[in-house]
């Protein structure tokens, strides 16, 4: 049986569930604002509204943890007012047409600041273009998540972002970044899996990455990074190492050869190393 698509305009009615703690629409037709009274569903935790039209009042919903806008077609820039959600846990904005084209339009990030409890923000595969601005090390101090691929930002990842010490999860891969590493991202000792890959990224690859002991997958490939590969991510736990389509030069040192873990993807490929032959394993 097919399943079921709504669509028209969402009714206030559905303000009258007072005490609703999940509302899922996601995958229906529905369009126009959403109904102000919905902010009077004080004990609404959870709301998907996934491929639907989805206005800027979703920031009166003050009680929302969880909140998906992903795979719709928004468009304009991200307002601010999402820094209203207070309780907010995860904000996935991905697969939209959402923009930064400046600093005034990057503002979203200084109101999620005040999203203390934030542990997950995707916003993959969107519009944002311009600088990265400083504030985003000021998220929740709780954040595991960060994914901004897939965009046109441009400058340096800033070295603030150092400050974010519980990030599990760091992809800011097929941008516009250029600029070095910053070395303070040794700083995140809790990150697993770290996805530079597809910038403009230059200069050497910061020795401090090897105090993150836990990381399981560096992709740094298709930059412009040069000088020789740290031999300190050796201490890494890495499955996947991917650092090709770069400038690297000198032997791949002894201490990759021997993480036992790396048998998912060693790919150095495409650089400017001694050991020519080592290309790809991937299994």
């Amino acid at each position: 049986m097919d399943s079921l698509q709504l669509a028209g305009k969402l009714s206030p009615s559905l303000a009258g569930l007072a005490f609703l703690n999940d509302l899922d629409l996601s995958s229906n037709a529905f369009y126009g604002p959403i109904p102000r009274e919905l902010k009077n569903l004080s004990n609404l935790n959870y709301l998907d509204l996934r491929s639907n039209s989805i206005p800027v009042e979703i920031g009166n919903l003050a009680d929302l943890t969880t909140l998906f806008l992903g795979h719709n077609q928004l468009i304009g820039s991200i307002p601010k007012s999402l820094g209203l959600l207070h309780n907010l846990d995860a904000l996935i904005l991905r697969n939209n047409k959402l923009e930064a084209k400046n600093a005034a339009e990057w503002l979203f990030l200084d109101g999620l600041t005040n999203c203390t409890r934030l542990r997950v923000l995707i916003l993959e595969n969107n519009y944002l273009g311009g600088a990265l601005p400083k504030s985003v090390a000021n998220l929740s101090k709780f954040l595991v998540t960060l994914s901004l691929s897939d965009n046109y930002i441009t400058g340096c990842i800033p070295a603030e972002i150092g400050r974010l010490v519980n990030l599990s999860r760091v992809d800011m891969s097929s941008s516009l970044l250029g600029g070095a590493i910053p070395a303070s991202l040794g700083n995140l000792v809790k990150l697993v899996e770290i996805d530079l890959s597809r910038n403009l990224l230059a200069g050497e690859i910061p020795g401090s990455v090897g105090n993150i002991t836990g990381l399981t997958s560096l992709i740094l490939a298709s930059n412009k990074l040069n000088g020789s590969v740290p031999s300190c991510l050796g201490k890494c736990q890495l499955a996947r190492l991917n650092l090709a389509a770069n400038r690297s030069t000198g032997a791949v040192p002894k201490e990759i050869h021997s993480i036992s873990s790396l048998f998912i993807i060693l790919n150095v490929s495409h650089n400017l190393l001694k050991d020519r032959c080592l290309q790809k394993l991937d299994t």
